[in-house]
């Protein structure tokens, strides 16, 4: 396939794809390490599954915070049917709310803002509380 056609099919340059890649690589270790580091379950429906069966989610998605996406902040480990279920359109504040509840020791709200350059009040602490409260009911 020509540059051309590649670039037409992407829709992004050879340049901008190889960062994404370069990126990528360069995180590829640390999120293996954190994945490691997880209980063997789904962080939402709690289903016990080996670490090979269950899917990093990020909370900010790679197309909306490119080079700034992989921060174990915004990682959550799913299980197929819950990643492409209910987190496909969950709210920022349920899913940290879930990361609070599942993966405390890696969940920092500043963290997770930090990734996506927003407005410093996007998802409040208070939010994320009262999800938690919700999600334990």
């Amino acid at each position: 396939m020509g540059e051309e056609q590649r670039q037409e099919r992407t829709g992004m340059s050879m340049s901008k794809a190889s960062r994404a890649k370069s990126y990528y690589n360069s995180i590829r270790a640390e999120r293996r390490k954190w994945k490691e580091s997880q209980k063997e379950e789904c962080a939402f429906c709690l289903k016990k599954l080996p670490l090979c069966k269950l899917e990093v989610h990020e909370a900010e998605r790679r197309s909306q915070a490119p080079n700034r996406w992989a921060h174990v902040e915004n990682y959550l480990l799913l299980c197929h049917e819950c990643h492409a279920g209910p987190f496909a359109s969950m709210p920022h504040k349920r899913q940290l709310a879930v990361k609070l509840l599942s993966d405390p020791e890696c969940f920092s709200l500043e963290g997770f803002l930090a990734i996506k350059p927003r407005a410093p009040q996007y998802v409040t602490m208070r939010e994320v509380i009262e999800e938690l409260i919700e999600l334990v009911k």
